[in-house]
């Protein structure tokens, strides 16, 4: 689930979605998932995950 601070509301992706994303970016997607790439779908406005990410196991 992630939250936009603009529009003020939380909204779920696909796996499948952050699926392509991570096959499009040679699997690197687990290292940016809460930077950059999820977007809010009606602003466009950077989204924020409401789950904290854990620990980096490398």
């Amino acid at each position: 689930m992630f939250y936009c601070k603009r529009c003020n509301k939380t909204f779920d992706m696909e796996w499948e979605t952050i699926w392509d994303m991570q096959e499009l970016t040679h699997g690197y997607v687990g290292y940016h998932l809460y930077d950059t790439y999820i977007c809010c779908p009606d602003c466009g406005e950077l989204a924020e995950a409401l789950e904290e990410p854990g620990p980096n196991p490398f």
